[in-house]
């Protein structure tokens, strides 16, 4: 569990030992039912709601996936998501260079 809380009282926050693995993407702010989950730095009031009638269903995220010819830009997107093999890498300097 990467996010912890000592009691009913206290805050929610990164374990001590996880917080290498904190991305600071704002993905537990956005989840978070309570909104009781913030990120140093991003003000919750500058982020847009997330809209769940417009949630892409899984072929939906491929399709998505794979229009983005840049994997690059995709940082690997697509494999955390269960999904290799989609997108074409583009001829750009950096999917030559790996």
């Amino acid at each position: 569990r990467i996010i912890t809380q000592e009691d009913d009282a206290s805050y929610p926050q990164v374990a001590e030992a996880d917080e290498a693995y904190c991305m600071v993407c704002g993905h537990c702010v956005a989840v978070c039912p309570y909104g009781a989950l913030s990120v140093t730095g991003v003000d919750i009031e500058d982020c847009p709601e997330i809209e769940k009638n417009l949630v892409l269903s899984w072929d939906q995220t491929e399709q998505f996936l794979r229009s983005q010819r840049e994997r690059q830009r995709l940082g690997g997107l697509e494999h955390r998501l269960g999904l290799p093999g989609t997108g074409c890498p583009a001829p750009g300097r950096g999917n030559l260079l790996g």
